[in-house]
């Protein structure tokens, strides 16, 4: 018999039925749902094997999308794993703003889960944007990790700050960025802007079931994605300009002016 499609909510106010919370395989996918306050609520869903993976991990890979997040939160957030050279989504996240606060919630809902299950949540590589909230709670939960841009999100910040000149990025033409880009990929599978939280939770335990089933396939020797030469040169580049950065070698214009050189593509 067809499944009944819950009423669809308008508010953060509403029960997740039982078939909701679960995988397509019927394992345990929400992870956290909590009030933060009265109005702010975070929904966190993921497996026992993301959670591993992600508990596992050195290099970890944070990430929020907007226009596919339902109207009653402010963002998607993913927090993907790096492992053979590829990136895993191990928690989606549905978070109600960009605070430090909400970010930090986050973390130490985390991390406490890495506990019960005897591990640690303390990667050694975090990439993720520029977003202020995400930076401070980062640099707060996480004080031994190194934490960096990568290059997706330096082409995207480069290109808000340089594009009314006239310079055109990699960010427009790179193939690379745009075929391997989650949330690209996710955005394009949800095809709305804004859908209702049902529509999109299934959206979830699909992916969910397609991240596990490129895990199995990876552990069984299937080659990784080799990198076009010139993206890894460019993210040697920046990554070395980024060092400058931190390390007071040059100020905050000497350094978008440097990232700028590096990613704008010469007309023809």
């Amino acid at each position: 018999r067809r499944a009944i499609t819950p009423i669809i909510p308008t508010t953060q106010l509403f029960d997740i039925p039982e078939s909701y919370s679960k995988t397509l395989d019927k394992n345990e996918f929400l992870i956290t749902d909590k009030m933060i306050t009265r109005r702010q609520r975070i929904l966190l869903f993921s497996t026992s094997e993301q959670l591993k993976m992600l508990f596992a991990a050195e290099t970890v890979f944070m990430d929020g999308t907007f226009s596919t997040c339902p109207s009653m939160f402010d963002q998607v957030y993913t927090i993907h794993a790096i492992k053979y050279d590829q990136s895993f989504p191990c928690v989606f996240g549905l978070l109600s703003n960009r605070q430090k606060s909400t970010y930090h919630f986050m973390f130490r809902g985390l991390k406490a889960l890495a506990v019960q299950m005897e591990m640690n949540f303390s990667p050694k590589l975090i990439m993720s944007d520029f977003e202020p909230g995400l930076l401070a709670a980062v640099a707060l939960e996480f004080i031994t990790a190194t934490h960096l841009s990568c290059y997706f999100h330096f082409t995207q910040a480069i290109y808000r700050a340089i594009q009314r000149v006239g310079l055109s990025t990699a960010y427009n033409n790179d193939d690379d960025i745009k075929k391997y880009s989650f949330h690209s990929r996710f955005n394009r599978r949800v095809q709305i802007n804004h859908p209702n939280i049902w529509s999109f939770i299934k959206l979830l335990q699909g992916e969910e079931n397609r991240v596990h089933h490129m895990y199995v396939q990876f552990m069984a020797g299937l080659g990784t994605r080799l990198k076009q030469a010139k993206t890894v040169a460019i993210q040697r580049r920046m990554d070395k300009l980024g060092e400058r950065y931190y390390d007071g070698t040059i100020n905050a214009m000497e350094y978008l002016d440097g990232l700028s050189f590096v990613v704008a593509k010469r007309k023809k």
